[in-house]
């Protein structure tokens, strides 16, 4: 079976820095795939995968950026897949959204410097969410707080990661809903808002890492009602907030 290392990484042109894989920092069962991409030189990107497969269907009114991480992000989902030895590839909806191949289920991010996948077989996992964020600024956190948290929700955050700076704790629960609702979002196609999830335990299993316990203040169908706790697995650093959410084939 074939490995994220195995996935070619070369240059495309003389002089060309070859593509960087990076490590996801969060602590994913072992029959979870990951694959994160650099992308920081956006032109590098550009053009290292403007001949790949996924070029065909990038749509010509992106710019340079959106460009970079949409050939960057299904670049990373091919490699995740190539991991867990699974055919195919994620095509693109008339929606824009991902559209994971028969067998499969996953989430695609980009942020922070990086484009990630994570994906899993469809038989283990039912559905599966991911972001990646740049940390916010302090200044950023205290305008945007109010709009993402309820203050029961950043007492929570404050007394779990007390090593780190308001940006960053904000900057997790920010990214731990996100990636709740892209897991959630192929199951119910219902648009959630931030105050639709609550925040309700934080635990950490080193400085940086850890989950969070999401409640559902509004229900995503008779599976998902109103009250149902979800966990988001965290990561937090200087610069990025890494998360991802898992949902069993039996939940």
């Amino acid at each position: 079976m074939a490995s994220a290392a195995e996935v070619s990484l070369h240059k495309r042109s003389e002089g060309l820095a070859p593509l960087q894989p990076v490590e996801l920092d969060l602590a994913l069962p072992p029959d979870v795939a990951a694959f994160a991409l650099a992308i920081d030189d956006l032109s590098a990107v550009l053009a290292a995968l403007e001949g790949s497969d996924a070029a065909s269907s990038l749509p010509g009114t992106f710019a340079l950026k959106r460009r970079a991480e949409y050939l960057a992000g299904r670049y990373a989902a091919a490699s995740a897949l190539g991991a867990l030895g699974l055919p195919g590839r994620v095509e693109r909806s008339s929606r824009g959204l991902p559209l994971w191949p028969p067998g499969s289920v996953g989430s695609i991010s980009h942020g922070g410097g990086l484009a990630c996948a994570v994906c899993g077989r469809e038989e283990r996992w039912r559905s599966i969410g991911v972001d990646v964020e740049r940390v916010l600024h302090d200044t950023e956190a205290r305008e945007l707080a109010p709009a993402i948290a309820h203050q029961d929700e950043l007492f929570l955050l404050r007394a779990a990661l007390p090593q780190v700076r308001s940006g960053q704790r904000l900057s997790v629960l920010f990214s731990a809903k996100e990636s709740l609702f892209k897991c959630l979002f192929p199951l119910s196609g219902t648009f959630l808002e931030f105050s639709d999830a609550r925040l309700v335990s934080v635990g950490t299993t080193s400085g940086q890492r850890g989950l969070l316990s999401l409640r559902l203040e509004r229900g995503c169908g008779s599976a998902l009602p109103s009250g149902r706790t979800l966990q988001a697995h965290f990561s937090v650093s200087a610069r990025r907030i890494e998360s991802a959410v898992l949902l069993g084939a039996g939940d």
